[in-house]
Parts: C-alpha cells; structure tokens; sequence
C-alpha cells in the first residue's frame, strides 16, 4: 500500500478560540472561522480548520469532554481496498466508511489506542 501523505492532525481542546490563538501565534498561521455543528452519535463540536497546515482543532460540546490531545490522524492512501486488508489482517477495527461523490474521496474510520485512524484515498491520490 502506497502512503501519500498525512493530510490532517485533529485536536481535542478545552477552548477552541484560544486554542486557535495559541496556535496561530506559534505557527504564524491561519484558522478558518469557527464553525459548529453536530457529529453522528449526536455528539456537538466547534471546530476550526488551518487548511494549509492540515491542523483541525475540535471543542467537544456534548457531552462535553475534557480530555486534550490527538482526537484523529487522516493519511492518504493510494488503495483503500489493500489498505483495508492490512488494517484487518492487524485486527484493527473499522468503526465506519464514507464516501464522497461530490470530492471523489473515499475514507475508513478505525478505533485504534485513544484516536481515530482515517484512511484517505482520493481519485488524483
């Protein structure tokens, strides 16, 4: 399986505003506006996105979770189908699979030791 790149590091933060000042001071870099809205499971984010850094920062509303650090790692991948095989083969579990006609991505979500592991493979991979 070829590995392109890791296109996202997403983080769960107790504040997302300040985590975005923080994090725009460090890096000299630039977050979207924040967005909020309701994951699957009813499960209520607000988020910011730096698109150029691959850099999401996601406050948990409800329920509401403290915990900070890594929340989920996006990595392209050149074939999902092998890569699957592999994630399986490893007895890594595969929580859900998504697809996106309108961007040509298709991505599994696996639970792996306290984040979210997404396999990316994108049609221009």
């Amino acid at each position: 399986m070829a590995i392109g790149k890791i296109e996202t590091v997403v983080l769960n933060v107790k504040n997302v505003e300040k985590a975005v000042e923080l994090y725009s001071e460090l890096f000299d870099i630039s977050f979207e506006p924040v967005h909020q809205y309701v994951l699957p499971g009813d499960i209520e984010v607000r988020d910011s996105f730096c698109p150029s850094f691959g850099l999401e920062l996601i406050q948990q509303i409800r329920p509401p979770l403290d915990k900070e650090g890594v929340r989920a790692i996006t990595i392209r991948v050149s074939n999902l189908e092998k890569a699957a095989s592999k994630m399986k083969e490893k007895g890594i579990p595969l929580l859900r699979e998504l697809k996106s006609e309108r961007a040509n991505v298709k991505e599994s979500i696996y639970g792996m030791s306290g984040y979210l592991l997404i396999l990316s493979q994108h049609d221009d991979f």
